[in-house]
């Protein structure tokens, strides 16, 4: 009664084999964004409400993006338990399709509408026009560069969703390690200008942000194609 309700010690040392490193990820993903709003803040208080109310508006396509994923997860998981590659492969396809859409539609409403959505954050009661003004064109500056972050962040998304349901979670883990520290990396030297680069402030958080997309799109990609032979589920895939 007791392991047919609670399980074994096998059971366990699995579980958390696939659940520590997906924890770890999650954890490093949300980790990014708030790395930019602790160093911005010390450039200036306005710049950091700046690329806090950015982060505020991006982080709805942010949990559009995980929500897709796992929507589709459900069955592309169900799929590589019956070793259904086939299926495997249409939930591949149809993640990209989805977020490709939704990517694309949302990056032209915070490209378009940005603006008026920042605006929505501020009030002309409790801050002076030029406060308000500067707050503003922090958020803008730092959203309009953003906003192509979410391309890499999307598909790299797909091939990490699409390994972890084989069980495999360690590899995702790495490429998002790799973000972080590039993100860590580039923000010093971006947003307070050292090696002979301006400082280019919010705009340069903005800037390492997209970097460390790519290169965790880069890890986790070149993962992939060095040890196919692990994943033979991705095989044919693109066809």
């Amino acid at each position: 009664m007791k392991k047919q309700f609670i399980g074994d010690r096998a059971f366990y040392r699995m579980l958390l084999k696939i659940a520590v490193p997906i924890i770890i990820q999650q954890g490093i993903t949300q980790f990014v964004n708030m790395l930019d709003n602790i160093m911005v803040g010390q450039v200036g208080t306005l710049a950091m409400s700046g690329v806090s109310i950015a982060n505020e508006l991006l982080l709805i396509l942010m949990l559009s993006i995980f929500g897709t994923v796992s929507a589709v997860s459900i069955f592309s998981a169900q799929y590589f338990g019956q070793q259904n590659y086939k299926g495997v492969h249409q939930c591949f396809r149809i993640k990209f399709l989805l977020l490709g859409v939704l990517t694309a539609a949302a990056a032209f409403v915070y490209l378009v509408f940005g603006k008026q959505l920042i605006s929505f954050y501020m009030n002309p009661d409790a801050n002076t026009p030029q406060a308000i003004t500067e707050t503003a064109g922090y958020a803008w500056n730092y959203m309009r560069i953003m906003v192509f972050g979410y391309i890499p962040f999307a598909v790299c998304q797909i091939f990490s969703s699409t390994v972890r349901e084989s069980g495999e979670t360690v590899l995702p883990m790495y490429a998002s390690v790799s973000a972080v520290l590039t993100n860590l990396v580039f923000n010093y030297i971006l947003i307070f200008g050292h090696f002979g680069l301006p400082a280019l402030g919010s705009t340069g958080a903005a800037v390492a942000t997209v970097i460390s997309r790519f290169v965790e799109l880069g890890v986790i990609t070149a993962g992939l194609a060095l040890h196919r032979e692990n994943y033979p589920f991705l095989e044919g895939i693109a066809e």
